[in-house]
């Protein structure tokens, strides 16, 4: 279980800003949890196109001649969403944004890393394009989506956090991730559970499995496991489950639009997220969630204080053994 007691320094956020509109929304979504959990703050400004001279003087003015009035932006959005709020402010330049944002995240020993959508096109096109998804392949942390149109909310405090759960060890890092979020923000915890309809495909294959049919398809199972994970969260902790029924893609986004304030994902140690968590229905809540999501890649480390407890549980049964500082002139 979570030792409230063994993390005690501030939550860290680290927030993507280039003045644009979608990273406004980054914005208002890091002032919300800056409200709700009191955490530090930093706001990058990446300027990837900044490569000659990099280190040098003349470097560093440029970094500074083009953040400038990006931070004084920033310094006012975050006055209007959070108050008086104190935030370290860095210009990052010579290398690709993903390799900026995930080395300043690393460095600073960061939460999470948030980001906005793109302005153009829906969520699943700015992590399928290349910026986002580049930045959860190689993240140290936790990474957060924003959606389009997210700073033009009423500031709400988070209430409710959702952990979608499928059995998988993924999945259970989500859900650790989410209830860290949780208690941090002093808000609810939902686990919620999809349950794919079986079809003749799937019966067919179980019925030429000596194994039995796949877990994921059995509720009896999946109800067990995430019982048993329930059980193993912080007895201080608001939590319940939510189980559903259907598609996967549209009961995690259309099942819970009206609920959750953040959904929080995992993946698959062996694909990145948009690959792996669900199968293919990443994509699909992608494209469709109106919420942020957060993902929590599986070489990330968790944050809020989740990455000092590793509970481990059997999911599933097994088979018999058979400033203006550049960050970046070294490459990484």
């Amino acid at each position: 279980m979570l030792d409230a007691d063994s993390w005690t320094r501030e939550p860290r956020l680290v927030i993507g800003y280039d003045g644009e509109r979608d990273s406004c929304d980054a914005l208002a979504f890091g002032a919300h949890l800056i409200r709700d959990i009191r955490a530090h703050l930093t706001v990058a400004a990446a300027f990837p196109h900044l490569r000659a001279h990099a280190g040098s003087e003349a470097f560093e003015l440029a970094l500074g001649r083009k953040s400038d009035p990006i931070f004084a932006e920033a310094r006012t959005q975050l006055k209007r969403t959070a108050g008086n709020v104190a935030a370290r402010e860095r210009a990052l330049g010579g290398f690709p944004v993903p390799r900026l944002l995930s080395r300043l995240a690393s460095n600073e020993d960061a939460d999470l890393l948030v980001l906005g959508s793109t302005r153009r096109a829906p969520l699943a096109r700015a992590l399928l394009g290349s910026t986002g998804d580049r930045v959860i392949r190689t993240a140290p942390c936790p990474v957060a989506i924003v959606p389009h149109g997210y700073a033009e909310r009423p500031s709400e405090p988070i209430k409710l956090v959702g952990a979608a759960y499928d059995g998988t060890a993924g999945g259970e890092r989500a859900v650790r991730q989410a209830a860290a979020l949780a208690r941090a923000a002093s808000a609810r915890l939902r686990m919620i559970a999809v349950v794919e309809p079986i079809g003749v495909a799937d019966i067919a294959y179980a019925g030429q499995t000596p194994a039995g049919p796949d877990p994921r398809f059995s509720r009896e199972i999946l109800e067990r496991v995430t019982d048993d994970l329930l059980a193993s969260l912080p007895e201080d902790l608001d939590a319940d489950s939510l189980f559903l029924s259907g598609d996967p893609a549209e009961e995690l986004v259309e099942g819970v639009a009206d609920s959750v304030d953040t959904l929080v994902v995992g993946s698959h140690a062996d694909a990145p997220i948009l690959r792996a968590f669900l199968g293919s229905v990443s994509t699909s809540i992608m494209r469709s969630a109106t919420f942020p999501v957060i993902v929590v890649p599986p070489h990330a480390a968790l944050g809020f204080g989740a990455a000092y407890d590793e509970p481990r549980l059997r999911l599933v049964p097994r088979a018999p053994a058979q400033s203006h500082s550049a960050a970046g002139p070294t490459p990484a």
